[in-house]
Order: C-alpha cells, then structure tokens, then sequence
C-alpha cells in the first residue's frame, strides 16, 4: 500500500513547489513593474516641478528685463553715441601706446631702465613704501611717461566718461572676441607708474586724479558681460589700489581728496 500511495504523494510535492516557485516569480515581477511605474511617474513629477521652476525663473527675469539669449544680451549692452563713448577715446590711446623696450644691463641707468620696464609690464616690485624710488628709476619712468604723453591725455579723458561699450559681438557666444581687453593691463599700469611720480614729487592733486582716472579706466568695463572682461576689471582695480600705500606714505591728502578717492573705491565694489 505504501507503494501505491507515494507516487500521487511526490506529484503533489511537485505541483506545490511549481505553485511557490511561480507565486515567487510573479511577486517579483510584480515589485518591478511597481517600482517601474512609480519610477516613471516620479521622473515625470520631477520634471514637471523642475520645468515649472524653470519657466517661473525665466518669467522673473525677463520681468526685470534682463536678457536670456545671446541677441538680447547684445542689445541689453547698449552702444553710447560715438561722441559720448568712452571706449572710442581709450582705444584711441591704446593705439598711441609706446611700449618701452627693454634693454641690456650695461650699466645702472640701463638697469634702472629695465626695471621700469618690468614694472610697466607689471611684473617686477616696487622699493619698499617708505622708500623713495631711486633717482635713476624716477628719470625712467618719467621718460616713459613722456613717451605716453598722448596715450596718457586719452587716457585721463576716456576713464572720466561714465558710457561704454566696446565693439564686440556677443551675438558670437562664448567665442566671442576681446582685442580691446589685452591693452588694459598696460593703461592701467602707466595711470599707476604716473600716480607714483606725482606723490613723489608731492603732487598731490595730480596723485589722486591719476588713481582716479585708473579705476575709472577699470570702470569702463562693468557692464561688459563678459567673465574675463571682469578679470580684467578687477585685475586694473588691484594695480593701482596695490599702490595707494606708497602714495599716503609720501603725501598727505586733503579731505576732499579722500573723499574721492573713498568714492571710487566704494563704486569699485
């Protein structure tokens, strides 16, 4: 008996194993298509909450009337008439720049000399604040100058004018083109050579209208959307205001005279 009744005992066994094993499957697949479909409605939640922040942002700022295409963000830099633009007048000078050429070191002037040209390619240090320059290096940087005469006229004229734009085309994107941003390093380093001359000599007045007229020159840039024209800006900014120690150490200002120089640092920010 016990033969006759195994047989239907092992198929049922059997058949409750394909039941498990089958109950198993499903609720796996069923797990999948669960986390599927949540996975695609939060997906699609997700994306309609970062479009809707998206287009509220968009509406914002178009609202404050800010630009969100390259088109705009040329029209949004607004071109002054030619009579009233800065950028006119300084590239001007920056055409009249007469870069010093450095020279052998055959002597002490001819040394003094190169390190006045290092200094207006702003790569060589100044003598200590409570230093004066050196006679010889004075007499350099006083030839250089002479040299910028009418560079340095435009130069004084272009910072005081609060319009600019420089002609470039942002329509072009991010390669767009900058030949005007290479001069600025140095204008902005025969503004500050030429500041330094006059506190040494105690000018005080001619002092700080040079230090003015370099953030001035630094200020024709602010409006100029364009990452390394900021770079740029700043980096003008820091030349002469890396200087202005030097200039209180040698000459004592006037209220009035701090007041301005208070007031571009303050426009500088």
């Amino acid at each position: 008996m016990t033969d006759q009744t195994n047989p239907p005992a092992h198929r049922s066994k059997r058949r409750w194993l394909r039941v498990v094993l089958a109950a198993v499957v499903l609720a796996v697949v069923a797990k999948c298509v669960a986390s599927f479909v949540y996975y695609r409605s939060t997906a699609k939640l997700l994306k309609r909450n970062i479009d809707a922040a998206l287009s509220l942002e968009l509406e914002s700022t178009r609202a404050e009337g800010l630009p969100l295409t390259f088109a705009e963000l040329d029209k949004w830099y607004a071109t002054p008439p030619t009579n009233e633009n800065a950028a006119t007048v300084l590239q001007e000078a920056f055409a009249l720049y007469a870069k010093p050429s450095p020279r052998a070191n055959r002597g002490r002037q001819e040394d003094e000399e190169s390190r006045t040209f290092l200094l207006i390619m702003g790569s060589d240090k100044l003598p200590p604040r409570t230093e004066p320059l050196p006679g010889d290096m004075k007499t350099s940087i006083a030839k250089v100058l002479a040299q910028n005469e009418a560079a340095l006229k435009l130069l004084h004229k272009g910072a005081s004018m609060p319009a600019c734009r420089y002609p470039i085309d942002l329509n072009e994107g991010f390669g767009v083109r900058l030949p005007h941003v290479n001069k600025f390093r140095e204008g902005a380093n025969l503004l500050s050579l030429e500041m330094l001359l006059h506190a040494e000599s105690g000018q005080s007045e001619l002092a700080v209208e040079s230090a003015c007229s370099c953030f001035g020159l630094a200020r024709s840039l602010v409006n100029e959307p364009v990452f390394l024209s900021q770079l740029m800006r700043f980096t003008c900014q820091m030349t002469v205001a890396g200087k202005l120690d030097r200039v209180l150490t040698k000459v004592a200002l006037t209220d009035e005279q701090l007041a301005r120089l208070e007031s571009v640092l303050t426009q500088a920010e």
